[in-house]
């Protein structure tokens, strides 16, 4: 599985569980003439972003299922989210994603 499907497979939990709303967050170099602009949230900003139960902001990091490395600055990017009482979560799986939902609305806030 690539990390574009497991996206899609987490953006589909989202949609089926009330209360989250999260949108994709796309990092990268646009070049207009002799201009370059940066967009996205972050360095090592979060591949999903939203709002979860209660008015948290959520932050989403996705892997491949069997990619099990996040890399530092993603991981800076997600302390940053949970220190300010946010939610933050590395997700591989729909199966977990589902999971980590279920966690979310008991309270739990940290998934990595």
């Amino acid at each position: 599985m690539r990390e574009s499907e497991a996206q899609v497979a987490v953006r589909l939990v989202f949609g089926q569980a009330d209360g989250f709303v999260v949108w994709r967050n796309n990092q990268g170099l646009a070049e207009y003439g002799d201009f370059k602009v940066k967009y996205g949230v972050a360095d090592g900003g979060s591949d999903l972003l939203g709002i979860a139960p209660g008015g948290l902001f959520l932050a989403v990091e996705v892997k491949r299922p069997k990619n099990k490395r996040i890399q530092d600055n993603q991981r800076q990017f997600l302390e940053l989210v949970l220190s300010l009482g946010g939610v933050a979560c590395v997700w591989r799986t729909k199966a977990q994603a589902e999971e980590q939902v279920r966690g979310i609305r008991n309270g739990q806030r940290k998934f990595f």
